[in-house]
Formats: C-alpha cells, structure tokens, sequence
C-alpha cells in the first residue's frame, strides 16, 4: 500500500501490483502491452509500448483529482511492434498519476505510476 498526504492533510492510498522488477504492468489489451519502468520514479521513467505497429500515440497524464498535467515525453528508440518514450518529472508532486495513450482519437488504455 502507498499513502500519500498532501498540504491540507488529505490522505490518499492505493495499491500497487509489481509484475515485474521495478516495473509496473499498466494495461494489456488485445492490441497493446505496456510498462512502465522503474516505477516509481523521482525524475524520469521509461514507457514501452508493444504489440502494435502503430507509432502515432498521444500520451496523456492526470493526477487523482482526473486534472491533467504535464509531462515531458520523448520518444526513444522504436521498432516494427514496440515503442519506447521517456517520461520526465518536471515539478510534479510525489503521488499517485493515470497515464492514457489514444491512437486515432481514441483511447487504448490507461494505466497508472507513482512519483516519489
């Protein structure tokens, strides 16, 4: 279990599953897989998206409260069916995010990474 008290003594907690060293299965639907990694993360993480030829994902982030964020990503190396993006944390408070990736306009899935 991971808690997190903000400034007004709001606690929040959730539960996080690791299926993988330092890393954090985040969605696995018929198309795509993804992880994130190390998760969590302090200044920056890895994104990699497989099981798709697709390259053109928008990447969006949002905090507990579902207000979206900003984040740096960049894209790293790729090929046929597996994308890699680097993440940067960039003032963003320790806690709990939802990351979703769209392709075509809709969404393929979201997962979830804590910052430390």
């Amino acid at each position: 279990m991971f808690c997190v008290q903000d400034s007004n003594n709001c606690l929040q907690c959730d539960s996080v599953i690791i299926t993988e060293p330092n890393a954090l299965q985040t969605f696995d639907d018929a198309e795509l897989q993804m992880t994130i990694y190390p998760n969590p993360f302090s200044d920056y993480a890895t994104i990699r998206i497989s099981g798709s030829e697709r390259k053109d994902f928008t990447i969006s982030f949002f905090d507990v409260a579902g207000r979206k964020v900003y984040m740096q990503v960049e894209k790293l190396n790729s090929t046929n069916d597996k994308m890699h993006y680097r993440i940067y944390n960039h003032n963003l408070s320790p806690g709990i995010y939802f990351i979703k990736v769209f392709a075509d306009g809709e969404a393929k899935g979201v997962g979830k990474f804590i910052i430390r």
